[in-house]
């Protein structure tokens, strides 16, 4: 009597046909080795692969990581470097245009006051035989300017590092004038006042009056922005 079930149709590692039968439905038996290789779908055989060489790959990763954040950091180095030497240049510019302003604006207060100078110079010297001294000051700032060429002293000097725009407002400009340094010592805090929205010239003032001269300032041009000043040396009898 022949058997309906059939034989495995594996061989053994010696080449000899499997004597077990085969498993219901299966031309194979139980043995795993003599069931035929299940085809894999395209993604259990990328994560077969992913499995069997996770190290590597993570090598791999690590080191194309490494090699963009250099590439990144390069083209940063490259952005900031050309960013800064844009600003760089900017900030030069511009603090050239500053100091050229500065000096054009200097050069158009010393020519005007060399032009009052010149125009004043017999009428100041008579006024004030031990000798003045012209400044500027802007209306809207807080400096005081002088040159030596404008200036006519005689055995006094005047520290301008110690005046300055004492006071500004809306109304009233407060000039704090030099330190005199003279025979008789050092005479300071010496103030003139002057409003801001009139172009009146105001008459000479004496604010200092001492034994061997009198100091007086007074106003030669007030103009809308600036004034042109005199601090004058005269005899102690001057009225």
């Amino acid at each position: 009597m022949r058997s309906d079930v059939e034989r495995c149709k594996a061989t053994t590692r010696n080449g000899n046909p499997c004597r077990n039968n085969a498993l219901p439905g299966s031309d194979y038996c139980h043995i795993q080795s003599h069931c035929p290789p299940v085809k894999q779908t395209r993604y259990q055989q990328t994560w077969d692969f992913i499995r069997h060489h996770k190290i590597t790959l993570l090598v791999v990763s690590m080191v194309g990581c490494i090699i963009w954040l250099i590439n990144f950091s390069g083209s940063l180095a490259s952005i900031y470097s050309a960013r800064t030497s844009a600003s760089v240049e900017d900030v030069n510019k511009s603090t050239s245009k500053i100091i050229q302003n500065q000096q054009q604006n200097l050069q158009y207060i010393h020519n005007l006051l060399v032009q009052q100078h010149d125009i004043n110079r017999d009428n100041l010297g008579k006024k004030y035989p031990f000798g003045y001294a012209l400044y500027y000051t802007d209306k809207n700032e807080k400096e005081i300017h002088t040159f030596d060429d404008v200036t006519d002293l005689i055995n006094i000097k005047l520290d301008w590092n110690s005046s300055s725009v004492n006071f500004l407002s809306d109304e009233i400009t407060e000039v704090l004038l030099p330190s005199v340094i003279s025979p008789r010592g050092r005479f300071s805090n010496l103030r003139i006042q002057f409003f801001r929205k009139t172009n009146k010239i105001t008459p000479p003032r004496i604010i200092l009056d001492i034994e061997d001269f009198k100091i007086i300032t007074e106003m030669i041009i007030n103009e809308n922005h600036y004034v042109i000043g005199v601090i004058g040396f005269a005899k102690p009898d001057t009225v």
